[in-house]
């Protein structure tokens, strides 16, 4: 099945000193790349910048970004799931989540079981993540933790026996940047309006910062192979941060180069959410990444609805 929607993008570039239990299920529908961008109006930019000054400045804190990489036939992917909600309950706001399903064996559907039919990858996004932390050779479940390497190796990904330290790690230290996310939704229109402004607290030369703008969506159900259950099969499982788009490429596209102090970017999107998704159960994930280690170093999260 194929949609259609519009992604709207303009950044707008200012130097400043300073800036003041499971939700309901849905049975899961085919992920959606984004098709198209253009230029967001005027009108679009100053309704976001009012939306953006009226509401109380978040909380100046690090956050990490948790990707489970996952499938619907893979076994024992649903013990890692459980780490995650662990994770997440421990660490609140300051954890966003993300379920990433890569891989043909273990994402794919499978043309000699009609079960398992849902092809849950994004495309293109999917292959990107799987080809970069080599996950088709070395199998799941498996994780990064803002895509941080391994201490003395170049490799980022994690067992999930390895989550929590990881995230306590990132949690720790001091921010360097702050991300802050404003949006308007139209449920009508399904049409999103969305800032996300990134400051930076310290001057940083010589390094090139990437955004990444990801669309999740929460609570889907379909089946999944979980060898901890008798039969394994498992159907209307709830699929949980579910990846749906990266509105910005798998990786982002660069922001900033050598950033001063206090220096700030703000980049504006419009984006008509597909009528298949459910709306009250979707999300903007917004990062800052490294432009030469991919490393994320911060992220923000907002409900679309």
């Amino acid at each position: 099945m194929k949609h259609s929607f519009t992604v709207a993008l303009l950044l707008g570039v200012a130097a400043s000193a300073g800036l003041s239990l499971l939700p309901g299920c849905d049975v899961i529908d085919q992920p959606v790349p984004p098709q198209a961008t253009l230029s967001a109006g005027q009108r679009d930019t100053l309704a976001l910048d009012s939306a953006e000054t009226a509401q109380p400045a978040p909380l100046l804190v690090q956050r990490a970004l948790l990707e489970d990489f996952t499938g619907q036939y893979c076994g024992n992917c649903p013990r890692a799931g459980v780490v995650v909600a662990a994770l997440k309950q421990q660490h609140g706001e300051r954890l966003v989540v993300l379920e990433d399903h890569v891989t043909d064996y273990f994402a794919g559907p499978k043309a000699t079981e009609p079960k398992y039919q849902t092809d849950f990858r994004v495309p293109v996004v999917s292959q990107e993540l799987d080809d970069a932390f080599g996950l088709s050779q070395l199998g799941l479940p498996k994780g990064a933790v803002s895509r941080t390497p391994r201490a003395g190796t170049s490799s980022a990904v994690l067992d999930y026996a390895d989550w929590g330290n990881a995230v306590a790690t990132q949690l720790a230290q001091t921010p360097q940047q702050e991300l802050r996310l404003t949006k308007l939704y139209s449920p009508a229109s399904r049409r999103l309006r969305l800032k996300v402004n990134a400051r930076y607290l310290t001057p940083q030369p010589g390094r090139t910062f990437r955004l990444g703008i990801y669309v999740s969506e929460d609570s889907l159900l379909g089946w999944q192979k979980d060898y901890s259950r008798n039969p394994a099969d498992v159907p209307n499982y709830a699929h949980r941060h579910v990846l749906r788009s990266a509105l910005r490429g798998t990786f982002g596209q660069v922001l900033t180069a050598s950033p001063t102090a206090g220096q700030s970017v703000a980049t504006y999107l419009t984006y008509e959410l597909p009528t298949q998704w459910q709306d009250k159960h979707c999300a903007i994930v917004a990062f800052l990444s490294d432009d030469a280690t991919k490393q994320v170093v911060q992220v923000a999260e907002v409900k679309i609805k």
